[in-house]
């Protein structure tokens, strides 16, 4: 449990200086998602982006993020206390960010489609598809991931976490 969470959070800290607030359409959604499965646990599923609609790979994804719910339900069986609810918010807000970003995806790939099929700039299909509703709500995800990076990285998060698994390791 503490390296799945810590191994985000290690993947996260690496993406700080790329993945900030966005102010315009980022159609470099595709490789934020790449970057925030970068990891072994979940590479299997990091081909989804490239192909969103695809059942297979949506039915996939699907069940990635019932893992991560079922390992947010675990931390808070594994630890204690406010370290619990630290570990389970960390785990949840990532969940909840890859869920964003793979939405925001598929509005990406609907705006390309619909501006080759009616002729329409990427702008126009922005406005029409309601691109800045879902950009606000992955702005959102970024920022509740930050803050609970933050808390999940802080001094009496790690020494209560460590404490706890060396008390569980005697």
């Amino acid at each position: 449990m503490f390296l799945f969470a810590d191994g985000l959070a290690n993947l996260f800290r690496e993406m700080l200086t790329v993945l900030n607030e966005k102010d315009d359409i980022e159609m470099a959604n595709d490789f934020y998602f790449w970057l925030l499965m970068n990891n072994a646990e979940l590479s299997s599923i990091t081909p989804l982006i490239k192909d969103a609609k695809d059942s297979d790979q949506h039915n996939a994804f699907l069940k990635e993020l019932e893992s991560f719910k079922a390992r947010e339900q675990t931390a808070k069986f594994v630890f204690k206390g406010p370290t619990a609810d630290i570990v389970s918010n960390f785990i949840g807000s990532y969940r909840e960010l890859l869920f964003s970003t793979y939405q925001y995806q598929i509005l990406i790939d609907n705006m390309t489609d619909a501006a080759k099929e009616h002729s329409l700039s990427k702008e126009k299909a922005a406005q029409v598809l309601h691109e800045n509703t879902y950009r606000a709500a992955l702005n959102k995800r970024i920022n509740v991931l930050q803050q609970n990076l933050h808390a999940y990285g802080s001094d009496y998060a790690q020494s209560r976490l460590r404490g706890q698994i060396n008390l569980a390791s005697n």
